[in-house]
């Protein structure tokens, strides 16, 4: 029976893989969860642009709901670019974990090459010696002279 003496190792890297694997689909999600509250936050800033230009076609403007409303403007706009910080802090972690992610793959990768490698030696080796027992039993058969 085929016995990885490196196995402990392997599955300690798949482990690794898997941790890592999971690990990044909690920053994805929270990245895509970030975007969607900047999307929200621009749109809302439109819908607040195009009050304001409807203010403006009345031709009654009162003063002080367009400064609400310009206000309004600038404090979203604010917020949209608070909020493209933080998702461009999230993109860097993002890759960082990608990249953690390809290397934990590469020396997994590097393992299972190492097992299939050994798997092969042991097969050709376990050929080998019935191939011999074989060989020993017909010769055997041939020196008692029965014949098939």
């Amino acid at each position: 029976m085929f016995n990885f003496k490196l196995q402990p190792v392997l599955d300690y890297r798949k482990q690794v893989e898997e941790k890592i694997l999971s690990e990044l689909a909690e920053i994805k999600r929270c990245l895509d969860c970030e975007v969607n509250k900047l999307k929200k936050i621009q749109e809302e800033r439109r819908q607040e642009i195009n009050d304001l230009e409807e203010m403006g076609n009345g031709r009654l403007l009162n003063p002080v709901d367009a400064s609400l409303c310009s206000g309004r403007i600038v404090y979203l706009a604010c917020c949209g670019d608070r909020q493209k910080a933080v998702i461009g802090a999230i993109e860097q972690e993002h890759e960082t974990k990608r990249k953690e992610l390809v290397e934990a793959l590469k020396k997994r990768k590097i393992m299972d090459i190492i097992r299939g490698k050994k798997l092969k030696e042991y097969n050709s080796e376990i050929s080998g010696k019935e191939e011999k027992t074989l060989d020993e039993l017909g010769g055997i058969q041939y020196n008692k002279g029965v014949r098939h």
